[in-house]
C-alpha cells in the first residue's frame, strides 16, 4: 500500500490540533488530503467527516482545500468533487495540483466544467507523461520538474483554473531527486522564476508584493 504507517503517521493531526495551529500561527487555510488507500473509506463517511469539517471552520473563518492524488484513496478530480459537490461548502474547494491532476485520470472537461467558486489554489509542477521510477508514488517524490520544464499541459490547467475568476493561491511544489540536489536558494530561485514564466503565459496576473 502507497500510505505506508510512516506517511500515515506523518499526517495523523487530530483536528483540534490542526485548528491550533493555524490560531497560533494566523494561518486562513487548511489543506485536506486522502491519507488512506483506495477504497477503504465509503463516499457517504468522507461526505459526513468533510461536511463537518467545514462546518468546523466556517466558524473561525478558515477556507478547506481538498486535495487529490492518484496513489491514495481520492485519486481523481471526480473523487474530489463527488465529495465537495455533495458539501456544497461557502468555504471550501478543491485544490489542482498540475501534477496529480496529469498523472490521474485527466478530466479536463470535468475541469472545465466545475463552478469557480470552488476552485481557489493550485499547486504547479511538471513532469513526464511517463513512468519513469518503480511506481506512481516514487515518480511524485522523486522525478517531478519545474513548472514548465516537463511533459504536461500546465499553461493550460492553470488558464482553466485561473479562468475560472477565483484562483487566490498559487505556488510550485516540485519534489525531485534534482530540486535536492540544488542549494535551498537556488532551488527557491529556480522554482520562482519558472512558476511565474508560466503563470504570465497563462495570464494570470500577480499581486504586487
Amino acid at each position: 500500500a502507497e500510505c505506508s504507517p510512516e506517511l500515515r503517521a506523518r499526517f495523523d493531526v487530530s483536528t483540534d490540533h490542526s485548528f491550533r495551529m493555524c490560531e497560533k500561527l494566523g494561518l486562513t487555510s487548511i489543506l485536506a488530503v486522502a491519507g488512506y488507500d483506495k477504497g477503504t473509506v465509503e463516499l457517504p463517511r468522507l461526505i459526513d467527516g468533510f461536511g463537518r469539517l467545514c462546518d468546523r471552520a466556517r466558524e473561525n473563518g478558515y477556507w478547506i482545500d481538498l486535495e487529490f492524488m492518484p496513489f491514495w484513496g481520492m485519486p481523481n478530480l471526480s473523487d474530489a468533487w463527488a465529495i465537495v459537490e455533495a458539501v456544497n461548502p461557502s468555504n471550501a474547494g478543491i485544490l489542482v495540483d498540475v501534477w496529480h491532476f496529469s498523472k490521474g485520470a485527466y478530466e479536463l472537461d470535468l475541469l472545465k466544467s466545475l463552478p469557480g467558486k470552488h476552485l481557489a489554489g493550485m499547486q504547479i509542477d511538471d513532469g513526464p507523461r511517463r513512468q519513469v521510477g518503480r511506481s506512481l508514488f516514487d515518480d511524485t517524490i522523486n522525478h517531478r520538474n519545474f513548472p514548465g520544464e516537463g511533459e504536461m499541459d500546465v499553461v493550460e490547467i492553470i488558464r482553466i483554473v485561473a479562468g475560472k475568476g477565483n484562483l487566490r493561491h498559487v505556488g510550485p511544489e516540485v519534489f525531485s531527486l534534482e530540486a535536492d540536489a540544488l542549494s535551498a536558494r537556488d532551488a527557491g530561485v529556480r522554482s520562482a522564476e519558472t512558476s511565474r514564466k508560466v503563470l504570465a503565459e497563462a495570464g494570470v496576473t500577480l499581486a504586487a508584493a
